[in-house]
């Protein structure tokens, strides 16, 4: 059921749809976006971290406004896709590369997805609901966003520290390869 339900997710059919791919997508960004954060100093130097991290969270704020525009101009839909197509790029990126400018780009390209994705998400709810239901939502779709902070680090972390134990090469793919095949399947 649940398989057939994301399957349908992009496609919006109906309001439940609608829900599970606005909590989906706001639980992957979130766990990507916070799980990044115990394996960027095995990719970069001590120096590189803070510039990392610190350019993520310009790049999101710096997405905002636009977002909202584009939302307001081609639907939430349109917008949620292209989040999706973002993150994809993202942690694409990530998971193939760990030198300094292709994180940086990557983490400045998920900065950006972050708030084209939670607004759209957001606005998707907004569009599909009325009161009393629409908070509900709202509130279900940001606690799930909370477990992807609270779950994407130690996931992330863990799986990192697996693949460098084994000697896998590019050990960064593991560990970003979940939020990556749950995008794959929300797009």
């Amino acid at each position: 059921e649940l398989l057939r339900t994301l399957a349908l997710s992009m496609s919006f059919q109906s309001s439940e749809a609608v829900v599970w791919a606005s909590r989906l997508v706001i639980f992957s960004i979130l766990y990507a976006l916070q799980g990044y954060v115990p394996i960027v100093p095995f990719l970069v130097s001590k120096g590189e971290v803070g510039i990392i991290l610190s350019t993520q969270g310009w790049a999101s704020v710096a997405a905002l406004i636009p977002a909202g525009f584009a939302i307001d101009k081609y639907g939430a839909k349109g917008v949620l896709q292209l989040g999706v197509l973002m993150s994809l790029l993202s942690l694409g990126l990530m998971a193939t590369s760990s030198g300094f400018a292709t994180q940086l780009l990557a983490r400045v390209v998920l900065g950006a997805a972050t708030s084209v994705i939670f607004n759209s998400a957001m606005a998707l709810i907004m569009e599909h609901f009325t009161e009393p239901k629409r908070s509900e939502h709202l509130g279900l779709a940001v606690g799930l966003g909370s477990l992807g902070n609270l779950a994407g680090p130690p996931c992330m972390g863990a799986l990192f520290d697996a693949a460098s134990a084994e000697g896998l090469p590019e050990p960064q793919f593991w560990a970003v390869l979940p939020p990556l095949l749950l995008f794959v399947i929300i797009y």
